[in-house]
Parts: structure tokens; C-alpha cells; sequence
């Protein structure tokens, strides 16, 4: 009854057709109402699109994916020299399993979760929905640390493999490989695992570990952007081998150039792109520097590139959650929302903890109640505009106004909530003004955030800057038809001939990207009836 009541099964993972499969039964036994079919007749015909679903080389192959999480190691003796290493070394461990067929791994931020006081083995099953957990402990002694490591079966508590070992602070990162190894082996994974070398992204330098993991944390929020990349630069500078270090890296180095509004803007992206190949040059097969290049790729106008390399990732790795994390955002560029929420779909049963970008999916279908409710934006503009778009001004305004009063260090965004709030309260000639300094920022280039800003200034009748950032958004590879054609902010420019011909454009390059995600087996891959 636990089960039923709280406990989504784990996706099946296999052939393309094994996933189309499982898309129809997720949601028969989604647990809100709303989520399930309607009718018998609406999941018989999902179940007969299944059937036009081809597998590679004709072979069906179905299994269960194993849910696992890695717990923050306890410290059975404080010591301030290698306290880190409770985080840092479960972190390494999530990293080199990530990806595996047939297991499914949750993040370092999930079981970050339950790194405080007794480990609460049913809550643990419950909470992360998973079927095993990692724990581990460590104790250091004249200069020797000591590991304890067990992987349990969950809910029954059952130990399936424990080991113990003691090594010197240089060489704590070579005991990944036998954990790895050891996973894999005691959850019977496929035998081509075995071969996988877990090693690759070990962290050479313990300080250099440190310094990524305390970037980590200040990279999640606005105002610890610049501290964080001084973090990063250093653990790359102490250790330059570290793929995820120059991943994480260039992510930072993305979201500050991009909404900079000083000069150093354009060098900051560059260092970005260099920074990502770095990480594609010391491990072409990291799902996180996958995931992450997209948005770098999506905002200099690559959409349409960086979805056919996620297609062709997730043909392989079918298991890999911020693969299809990263597939959504690209196929909502390119219009393809259909197939942005099922990748969506498909990340969530895989890690339903995962984040992303969905709620602007969301938006440009017009389910506004849902974009609401999936908007993680910091300040929340997309669920500004969602509750703008389905009538509930008031409501809007009072979202403006309680993150206002965080006064957000973040120029561009802060600039598009004031264009927001001028256009709820009627004050059109500060909203302009706030779309004029949107312009001045000088290197800005995501097509998709031109989109938003056109939207803004429709709402504050802005009609010419609303047209030019639209056409400019086309030419830069945003080619979200549906989202032209929802949005009632747009409904003042409908006549104007100008706006049909930015829509004509767009239609043509969104038939471009449909028929590539076809060839590629878009369809196939992500479980979507048609070819």
C-alpha cells in the first residue's frame, strides 16, 4: 500500500520500442489523476503507436533499471584537513557510475539531502525512490585514512557487498575503481559494464576537489557567481585533468558572460567554449559536459546542432537523465515541443529530482497552469508571463513584487521583471525604458531570451523593438512556432505584416529541424508515435 501510494517504479530502459512502452505505462500509474488516461481508448491508442516503434536491428530488449544513490560518507573522527572528503568522494563515485546501462544514479544534490544524523533506510527508498544506497565511512589515523563501504538493498536493508580498506590521503581516489566494480558486479548490471573505466574522472589533487565542490554549491545561486568562478579557476589551475571541474567551469563562465553587462562579456564566452572542449578533449563520453554545452550551443545559435548530438548520445545511453534534460532545451529552439516534454517525461522517471527547463516548454504550448508550477527561475519571470497570459494580473504583480524586494544582482533579469511589472501596473514608458537597457547589453545572444524580451515589450506597446528582437531571435535559430502563435502578448502585432513575415520564417526553419529529427530517429528514440 506504501508502494502504491507513494512509490513510482523504476522506468524500464532497452530498445526505443521497451521506451516507448514504458511512456504508457508511467502514465497509468502516475499518482495524481489529472497525469492518467482518461479513458481505456486513450492508452489503447498510445499502446498501438508502441507498435510502429522500430528497435535497432530488430531486436526488442527490455529491463528494469536499477535506482541507486551515493550518501555522503560519515566522519567518524572530525578533522578539518579531510572533512571534504564525506562529499567529495561519494561525488566521484556518483560521477563514474553515471551513465552505466541499466542503473540509474541519483545526483550529489539529491543525497546531499541526507548527509546530516541517522541514515533512515525507509525514508531514503521513499524520498529519492531508489532501490539500493551507497554509504560509507572514513576515520583518519596517523596519517592513513580509513574506508568502510557498503551498498544495501533497499527497503529491506539487505547488505549485498561490504569492504574496508586504509590508504594514504595521495591515494584515497583509487578505491573508486573497486567500489565501481563492486557495484556493478552485486547488482548483476549488463557485462559490457565491466569494461567501462571508472577511473577516467578521478581528481588528481584533493585540493583541487575541494575548491570544485565548494564552487559547486555557490554556482546555484545569482549572487555567488563570481566567487564561484574564482573557485573553478583555481581547482583547473591545481588540477587541469579534471573533465567535470571544466565542465562546471564553463557553465559559470556562460551564465555570467551572458548576462554581463560589462565589456569582459564576449571573452567570458569565449573562455566558456574553450573550457567546455577542454572537458570534451579529457572525456568525450561526460553526460554532464553534454548537458551543460547545450545551453552555451543553444545561445550562439546552434539548436539544431546540439540536438542531433544529444540524439545521438541517448541512442547509447538511455539511462542518462541530464542527457535527456539537455535534449528538451534544444528541442523547444528548434519547436519540437512534443518531443522537449517527453524528453522530459523521460529525465523526471529517471531522476524525478532532476532540474530543468521544462516550464518553458510549458509556456510555449500555452499550458500556462503548468508552466507556473514548473518555474524554477529566480525571479520567476516565466510564471510572470504564464499568469500574465491566462489572465490573472494581479497575481503577476504581487510575483513582481515579492522578487523585487530581493533585489536581485542579476542586471538582465532584474530588467526584464521591471519591463513585467511596468507592463501589469500601466506604466509603459518606464517598461520601454527597462527594454532600451536590455538592448545595451553587448554580447548577449540567447535567441530564446530575445523571445521573452519581444514578449515584454509587446506588453508595454514597444511594437518596433518587439518585431526587430523577434526577427532577430528567428535568425539566431529560435524557431518555436507554437510559442508564436500562443502567447497573447503577441496578439497587438498579429496584423502587422512585419510579424507574419518573422513567422513565415520561422515555420520554414522549424520544418528544417522536424525532418532532421526524423532522420536522426527522434521519434523512435523518445517514444513519439510517427516518423
Amino acid at each position: 500500500m506504501h508502494s502504491v501510494l507513494h512509490d513510482q517504479p523504476p522506468a524500464l530502459v532497452g530498445s526505443p520500442s521497451v521506451i516507448a512502452v514504458d511512456r504508457v505505462i508511467q502514465r497509468a500509474l502516475a499518482k495524481a489523476v489529472s497525469e492518467r488516461y482518461v479513458t481505456a481508448g486513450d492508452m489503447a491508442k498510445d499502446l498501438r503507436s508502441c507498435l510502429s516503434v522500430s528497435d535497432t536491428a530488430g531486436v526488442t530488449i527490455a529491463r528494469a533499471a536499477t535506482r541507486l544513490i551515493v550518501l555522503p560518507f560519515r566522519m567518524l573522527r572530525p578533522d578539518p584537513s579531510v572533512d571534504f572528503l564525506a562529499y567529495s568522494l561519494p561525488d566521484a563515485i556518483t560521477v563514474s557510475l553515471s551513465g552505466l546501462e541499466s542503473l540509474v544514479v541519483r545526483s550529489s544534490l539529491t543525497a546531499s539531502r541526507f548527509g546530516d544524523g541517522q541514515i533512515d533506510l525507509r525514508a531514503i527508498a521513499s524520498e529519492a525512490n531508489v532501490d539500493a544506497v551507497v554509504t560509507g565511512t572514513l576515520l583518519t589515523a596517523g596519517g592513513q585514512v580509513r574506508v568502510s563501504v557498503q551498498l544495501i538493498e533497499l527497503p529491506a536493508g539487505t547488505v549485498r557487498w561490504s569492504h574496508a580498506l586504509e590508504v594514504t590521503l595521495e591515494d584515497l581516489f583509487s578505491i573508486q575503481n573497486a567500489v565501481c566494480s563492486a557495484v556493478v558486479s552485486a547488482l548483476a548490471l549488463p557485462a559490457a559494464n565491466l569494461d567501462r573505466r571508472f577511473g577516467q574522472d578521478v581528481p588528481a589533487n584533493p585540493e583541487a576537489y575541494s575548491l570544485y565542490l565548494q564552487a559547486n554549491r555557490l554556482s546555484a545561486t545569482t549572487s555567488q557567481w563570481d566567487e564561484a568562478l574564482k573557485l573553478y579557476r583555481r581547482a583547473v589551475e591545481v588540477d587541469p585533468t579534471y573533465a567535470p571541474a571544466w565542465a562546471r567551469l564553463g557553465r559559470c563562465l556562460r551564465v555570467i558572460g551572458k548576462y554581463s553587462l560589462g565589456p569582459e562579456s564576449a571573452a567570458l564566452l569565449a573562455e566558456a567554449e574553450a573550457a567546455f572542449r577542454r572537458a570534451f578533449k579529457l572525456n568525450p563520453d561526460l553526460s554532464l559536459t553534454h548537458h551543460l554545452y547545450t545551453h552555451l550551443e543553444v545561445d550562439c545559435g546552434r539548436a539544431l546542432h546540439a540536438m542531433l548530438r544529444l540524439l545521438e548520445r541517448v541512442e547509447k545511453h538511455t539511462t542518462d537523465p541530464d542527457l535527456y534534460a539537455g535534449l528538451l532545451h534544444a528541442c523547444r529552439y528548434v519547436g519540437l515541443l512534443d518531443a522537449s516534454v517527453s524528453a522530459y517525461d523521460r529525465a523526471k522517471r529517471l531522476d524525478p529530482s532532476i532540474r530543468t527547463s521544462v516550464a518553458h516548454s510549458f509556456f510555449m504550448q500555452g499550458e500556462f497552469v503548468r508552466a507556473v508550477e514548473a518555474d524554477i527561475n529566480d525571479p520567476p519571470y516565466v510564471r510572470v508571463m504564464s499568469l500574465l497570459s491566462s489572465g490573472r494580473p494581479d497575481e503577476a504583480l504581487a510575483v513582481c513584487r515579492a522578487s523585487w524586494e530581493k533585489a536581485p544582482s542579476n542586471n538582465h533579469l532584474t530588467l526584464v521583471l521591471e519591463a513585467l511589472t511596468s507592463a501589469v501596473s500601466n506604466r509603459y514608458d518606464q517598461g520601454r525604458a527597462a527594454i532600451a537597457r536590455l538592448l545595451e547589453f553587448p554580447v548577449f545572444t540567447d535567441p530564446e531570451g530575445w523571445y521573452y524580451w519581444a514578449l515584454a515589450a509587446a506588453a508595454v506597446r514597444d511594437d518596433d523593438n518587439a518585431l526587430g528582437l523577434l526577427s532577430r531571435a528567428v535568425a539566431s535559430g529560435f524557431c518555436c512556432v507554437r510559442g508564436f502563435e500562443t502567447s497573447p502578448q503577441l496578439d497587438p502585432l498579429r496584423s502587422d505584416p512585419r510579424f507574419n513575415a518573422i513567422l513565415q520564417r520561422a515555420i520554414a526553419a522549424h520544418a528544417v529541424a522536424a525532418r532532421a529529427f526524423a532522420d536522426a530517429g527522434g521519434h523512435r528514440l523518445l517514444g513519439l508515435p510517427g516518423a
